[in-house]
């Protein structure tokens, strides 16, 4: 979220207030917005982006904003889970007859995303996304990353299942 706010600050031309404590946002007239900022100080807006954690939300008054009954559901049930991205590069194109599409698997990487681009481009360093997971499974692989050798372990993972899915050594 915080990426969001900051490249706000740069495009908008207008002043952008980030660190304030917002405790309520209220209706105003005109379809305009008021923001209560520490509990007493208000300001109205034409427009406000809130980018606040949903927990950080929940506990922000909207009752005047009159809220239907999906959105304060949403504000109220809706969980952050944790992802990863293993991306791996080598120095020639050379992905055989993997060429763009993905493979899935139930082993700790679950997910390899194969370039699709730069296939026909004479010495084009090649990426891929060698595992890409969420949930309980970032987090289980993501356990790794508390070892000292963390990234060490995380490739010997990552190469050995995308051996073990592709038949290869």
């Amino acid at each position: 979220m915080g990426r969001i706010v900051d490249g706000l600050v740069k495009i908008i031309s207008k002043t952008v207030e980030t660190t304030k404590r917002v405790t309520a946002i209220k209706a105003a007239d005109n379809g305009t917005l008021k923001v209560v900022i520490n509990g007493d100080e208000e300001r109205t807006y034409n427009h406000v982006i809130n980018t606040v954690p949903l927990g950080a939300m929940q506990v922000m008054d909207m009752t005047e904003l009159d809220l239907d009954y999906r959105k304060k559901l949403a504000i109220r049930r809706l969980q952050y889970d944790p992802a990863g991205k293993i991306d791996m590069k080598w120095e020639r194109l050379d992905s055989g007859s993997f060429q763009g599409g993905q493979s899935f698997s139930d082993l700790p990487i679950r997910r390899c995303v194969y370039p699709s681009y730069g296939l026909d481009t004479a010495d084009a360093a090649g990426t891929m996304i060698a595992s890409y997971t969420w949930g309980q499974d970032s987090a289980r692989l993501g356990a790794y990353y508390t070892h000292d050798d963390a990234r060490k372990r995380i490739i010997e993972i990552t190469l050995r299942n995308l051996a073990a899915m592709h038949n290869v050594t």
